[in-house]
């Protein structure tokens, strides 16, 4: 049930016209407590990021990058969500195929990737966390050992101007 939740979140938070405000209602309607602060630089301009003070059964947390144009209109960016190890990389692959439509075939797949990069829609990824991510550190997401086996589950889009640079 989690992992169709959170697709939907995933989904509905990444779709033209979304707005930091209903994601934060939407995660704190299924259980999570989000936290929304703003950000900016000279480089991307303004970003809102939500992110979970909590997790719901089987996940890590969930967070959203939004940016804003001089128009105040936002796009998500990044928005992705992590599950805990014992979820099979099949059930996700569903879940996501409910919310998004039916994805086809990944344009990208490795042992660790699956990517689906298609005109008009944000990249879609799925990543497994390894032993070498968890040594390796992440400045946004503490992992431990428990956490190997891990999903993390995103979309994103590129920056302005770099749409033909692979993510």
């Amino acid at each position: 049930q989690t992992v169709s939740t959170l697709s939907a979140l995933l989904f509905d938070s990444s779709r033209e016209g979304a707005t930091p405000a209903e994601l934060v209602k939407n995660l704190a309607y299924v259980g999570y407590q989000p936290i929304a602060s703003r950000d900016s630089d000279e480089l991307t301009g303004s970003m809102i990021v939500v992110e979970t003070a909590n997790a719901l059964p089987g996940s890590r947390y969930f967070r959203a990058q939004f940016f804003s144009d001089e128009d105040g209109n936002y796009e998500a960016q990044h928005v992705s969500f992590e599950l805990r190890p014992g979820t099979k990389i099949e059930t996700v692959i569903a879940a996501l195929n409910s919310s998004f439509g039916h994805l086809g075939k990944p344009t990208y797949q490795d042992k660790e990737w699956t990517s689906w990069k298609t005109e008009g829609r944000p990249t879609i990824s799925i990543k497994q966390i390894t032993k070498a991510d968890i040594l390796e550190g992440d400045a946004i997401k503490a992992r431990s050992a428990e956490d190997e086996g891990a999903y993390w589950v995103m979309i994103e889009r590129p920056l302005g101007g770099h749409e033909d640079e692979p993510l």
